[in-house]
């Protein structure tokens, strides 16, 4: 949460996903609305994405595809290969 409140106190456009989450209790104890799955998050343009918990739902995509090719992937929990995403983390 304290990443979400500080991109938004940024002005950020923040969009969540977590496939362990509960979303009615993330909008209750939160107030965010949650994507209810990665199709969704690829068909919405993002120019980050801010990979925090390290779940193995996350670990099996390529965090490439949910940004365009000058987009930014900030993998703070270290769970994808530097090398094999192009050094794009």
């Amino acid at each position: 949460m304290d990443i979400i409140r500080e991109l938004q106190d940024f002005g950020c456009r923040v969009s969540v996903f977590d496939p362990w989450a509960d979303p009615l209790e993330v909008k209750e104890e939160y107030g965010l609305t949650m994507l209810s799955d990665l199709a969704e998050a690829k068909q919405t343009p993002f120019n980050a994405v801010v990979v925090a918990v390290g779940h193995n739902e996350f670990r099996e995509i390529d965090p490439r595809s949910l940004v365009p090719s000058d987009g930014v992937v900030f993998d703070v929990k270290g769970i994808f290969d530097k090398n094999a995403i192009d050094g794009r983390l």
